[in-house]
Order: C-alpha cells, then structure tokens, then sequence
C-alpha cells in the first residue's frame, strides 16, 4: 500500500512525502485544516530509537536541573518550566537539542554555550 492512498490520511488536504538522498532520511507531512477546531491528535509519538529519546530526554534534565553555565537553550527551558512545569520544559529542550544537534551535523559547527552580546545576561545589575 502506498503512503498517498492510505486511508488514515483521507480527511487531510494533503500530503506531502519528501527524501534526503544525502543522508538517507525520508518523512511524510500530513496537511489539514484547523478552521473547524484543534487539530487531530496532539500525543507525541514514540517514533524513533527508544534509546535516543532517553538519552535525549537525560542531556535535557541535566541541562536544566545541574548545569550552572549560562546558555540560551537552558534560560529558554527554565522560563517554560516556571510557566507549564519542568517535564513539559525537559521534552521541549530535549527537542531543541535534537533540532540544534542536526543543524550542527549539518553545517559542522561545535555548540558555544556562550551567547551573542545582546542575549546574555549582564554579569553587573544596572544603576538606578
């Protein structure tokens, strides 16, 4: 059975499959509209290698809860921890660091804990 005539994708608009030959990757995006309500779904899928999910998921509670070095990926997951609480912020960090660990593969770029200038917090507060 082909992906397009899959009966699981008939109430989407479209559906869109596309393939890196470079790396060998391929995915299907399914397209649907929200102008009726929410969209179908919402779980996180469990695709994938269990043991890269965990590892994952460990690097994103370790950044948050033991490291002390400034970075703009662990001040992005402790505001969203204080907002929707800290295993929802570990999932979110966890997938940023998927996201930034691809790109840097990519291109070959090391990861700088360190921020541009007008990101980083000052290390003197400012005169009133």
């Amino acid at each position: 059975m082909q992906v397009e005539t899959n009966p699981s994708f008939d109430p989407h608009e479209k559906v869109v499959v596309f393939e890196d030959k470079a790396t060998g990757l391929a995915g299907v995006i399914a397209v649907h509209s929200t102008h009726l309500g929410p969209a179908a779904g919402g779980h996180i899928s469990k695709c994938g290698d269990r043991e890269v999910r965990t590892a994952l998921y460990e690097a994103a509670s370790a950044m948050l809860l033991r490291s002390k070095t400034w970075c703009s990926v662990r001040a992005w997951g402790l505001k969203i921890a204080q907002r929707r609480g800290h295993k929802r912020a570990v999932v979110a960090v966890a997938r940023k660091l998927a996201s930034v660990m691809q790109a840097m593969w990519l291109d070959g770029t090391e990861f700088s804990f360190q921020a541009p200038d007008r990101l980083q917090p000052s290390a003197t507060p400012k005169a009133a």
